[in-house]
């Protein structure tokens, strides 16, 4: 959780950030991003995860 907590640190603090943390002030975009990465963690769940404990 501390990793996470610096690259939130570096990015806000950054001159040219990746994502500027802005855009997360927005409701729409963050529960889009939310949204899609909770697909993206399905998607993994329905398709790697049975490879292993199959």
């Amino acid at each position: 959780m501390s990793a996470i907590g610096a690259v939130f640190q570096g990015e806000a603090t950054s001159l040219h950030p990746m994502m500027p943390l802005e855009v997360l002030r927005s409701r729409d975009f963050t529960g889009a991003y939310v949204v899609t990465l909770l697909l993206h963690f399905a998607n993994f769940s329905k398709n790697v995860l049975p490879e292993y404990f199959a």
